[in-house]
């Protein structure tokens, strides 16, 4: 395995161990749930609570290290394949840094939890907007589209854009710092018009491609 896949695997061990040691010092019932006022309103067993998230993000983890192997394009991975690593691990730690804030909370810490999220969701947000730049046509990262998998052209301008847009949304999360719910749902919403914007975008430029006697006969 590369450097920061290992890197990954670190970060989700350490989490195991937290959460075995903290095994004694959750209560019965965990808070797993909380609404955008940061208020627990949702609980699980103690042992879903300490080890479901830990589990997910290593399936999740180990599940993105072996796409590449699937993909018909795999060899595009080559081109971008360290921007790929920071993904699965950046994908991993994240998930990791929510189970870290629900054991603090569960051990009697008290904080804002979407004002703590609002930070670790702009990175994840500006880091995504990064490597999209970065990002070679596949069959399984990146905005897939019919348009974008057809044209490496077309795939690349799409992520160029789309890329600025998701590191410029990611600046954007921070205000959840100050204005917690504000800025998360702010966030979250431009990464859904993001997403619309990608698919528009990368239709339009697949059009401008094609020669004059197709754009014909489909008018």
């Amino acid at each position: 395995m590369r450097q920061m896949q290992m890197f990954g695997l670190v970060i989700m061990a350490l989490t195991f161990i937290a959460s075995a040691l903290l095994y004694g010092s959750v209560p019965e019932r965990m808070a797993s749930h909380w609404d955008l006022d940061g208020q627990a309103n949702g609980y699980v067993g103690k042992v879903f609570g300490l080890f479901l998230v830990p589990i997910i993000a290593l399936v999740i983890f180990l599940f993105m290290v072996a796409l590449p192997g699937l993909d018909p394009l795999r060899r595009n991975y080559d081109a971008f394949i360290n921007e790929y690593d920071v993904l699965c691990t950046g994908i991993a730690a994240f998930l990791c840094y929510l189970h870290a804030l629900t054991l603090a909370y569960n051990i009697g810490y008290q904080f804002d939890l979407i004002r703590l999220l609002a930070p670790a969701f702009g990175v994840m947000l500006f880091g995504l907007g990064m490597i999209m730049k970065k990002v070679k046509r596949n069959w399984f990262v990146g905005i897939r589209t019919p348009w974008t998998i057809s044209s490496d052209k077309v795939w690349d301008r799409t992520h160029a854009i789309c890329g600025s847009m998701f590191m410029a949304d990611g600046v954007v999360a921070f205000i959840g710092i100050v204005l917690p719910v504000i800025g998360l749902l702010l966030a979250i919403a431009i990464a859904v018009a993001i997403a619309v914007f990608g698919i528009i975008f990368s239709y339009l430029e697949y059009s401008k491609e094609q020669p004059p006697s197709i754009k014909k006969a489909r008018a």
